[in-house]
């Protein structure tokens, strides 16, 4: 993301933004033009290039946010234990996706290949899995999760479900809301999935 100088800039910045996920949201990517968002916005054509140099940077600066909101919002938490972390998680998750579903079904279609939406998943993998790591390891501390299961395989698992579960909710695949749908495959993971003896 590009440090800007200045408070006027910033708030351009955020304009411009802001005005292009709404169009984003309401008219899907595709439809959206530059020009469109510098007329809503109430900027020079320039300016939006200025800040944005495609649509698909405003994507992945809008996944980048996405991500990091929702470990942040996880992280306020203060309800403890592994199932209440993740837990928070995925509401996290599903408060910030409801009112996005179409950007983030756009932003899914778009992760695959290079460029500026392939580097921020990567980068959005990577703020996840540490977030889910700590977790993973502060629950076997408290013996909630065995000391024998790998920390790092765990998490990728937690990392994997949240993925899947997200392509799977964009693409309308899935009737229950986004955090739902976490909680009910992740429980699959905590308790497993052969009956108990």
């Amino acid at each position: 993301m590009k440090v800007l100088k200045t408070e006027r800039a910033r708030k351009n910045h955020r304009k411009i933004f802001d005005v292009a996920i709404e169009l984003f949201e309401k008219n899907g990517f595709d439809a959206v033009k530059m020009g469109d968002i510098a007329i809503v916005a109430n900027v020079a054509r320039s300016s939006v290039f200025n800040h944005f140099p495609s649509k698909m940077d405003v994507l992945a600066e809008f996944f980048e946010q996405f991500t990091l909101g929702i470990v942040e919002e996880a992280q306020q938490t203060r309800q403890l234990g592994f199932h209440a972390k993740m837990d928070a998680l995925f509401l996290a998750a599903g408060t910030a996706a409801t009112p996005r579903r179409r950007v983030l079904q756009e932003v899914a279609s778009q992760v695959v290949g290079h460029g500026p939406l392939a580097a921020v998943d990567s980068e959005a993998d990577r703020h996840l899995m540490s977030y889910i790591t700590e977790q993973v390891t502060m629950a076997q501390s408290t013996q909630e999760v065995r000391a024998d299961i790998e920390v790092e395989l765990l998490a990728n698992i937690v990392l994997a479900i949240m993925t899947a579960t997200l392509h799977d909710w964009v693409s309308g695949s899935v009737d229950r809301t986004l955090d739902t749908e976490l909680r009910k495959r992740f429980e699959v993971i905590l308790h497993g999935a052969t009956p108990k003896h």
